[in-house]
């Protein structure tokens, strides 16, 4: 049973901070959804769009499917792959924080979960 992000939903999208019961975090350059976040946000799909924005230290995600998102944004296909047998799914970060520079050190993400819009929004 899904249960969404404390205070992300119904109100529209709003910043949670990642706990155990529902992480968002990079670990081993890599950025990990725990399947509570992932199944309302992209579903089935295991490709899906990603862009960073530096500016804003953010990183948006969103389905295959969702290609107003990847026209909008110009976002670029990522894998996201099982892991951990089917608990979490990762996506290779490698390059976007080596790009820009950003800390690659293990931690806990702040994220915005919108399930209407299909769109993860993760502050770096």
């Amino acid at each position: 049973m899904f249960l969404p992000p404390q205070g992300s939903l119904p109100n529209g999208p709003r910043k949670v901070t990642a706990t155990e019961e529902q992480p968002v975090l990079l670990r081993s350059e890599h950025l990990v959804l725990h399947k509570t976040i992932r199944e309302p946000v992209f579903g089935e799909d295991s490709a899906i769009y990603l862009v960073y924005y530096p500016s804003e230290q953010k990183l948006m995600l969103a389905p295959y499917f969702n290609e107003l998102f990847r026209n909008i944004h110009k976002a670029k296909q990522h894998m996201l792959k099982e892991v951990s047998g089917g608990r979490e799914y990762a996506v290779a970060l490698h390059g976007v924080l080596l790009d820009h520079e950003i800390p690659n050190q293990d931690r806990y993400l702040p994220f915005e979960a919108d399930a209407q819009m299909n769109v993860l929004t993760i502050y770096l």
